[in-house]
């Protein structure tokens, strides 16, 4: 394997991880549980959908970002 296709596989794997890890926090898989933190409740009511649907995107930017190193 090339040292560029190596550096792309890198530059893939930012975006998966960082979309994966918006779309958890936006489910609320990760990060503190709904009726610990009243404020906290309140900041993530308004930031739920955007989490989930750009976390999704970018996911999905990564995976073809990958897809286009191996083929």
């Amino acid at each position: 394997m090339s040292p560029n296709a190596i550096g792309q596989i890198g530059d893939a794997i930012i975006p998966l991880l960082g979309g994966i890890f918006a779309t958890l926090l936006g489910f609320r898989k990760i990060g503190k549980k709904p009726g610990q933190d009243v404020s906290y409740d309140e900041k993530m009511k308004k930031l739920e959908k955007p989490l989930k649907i750009l976390g999704s995107l970018v996911f999905f930017f990564g995976l073809i970002q990958l897809a286009r190193v191996f083929f």
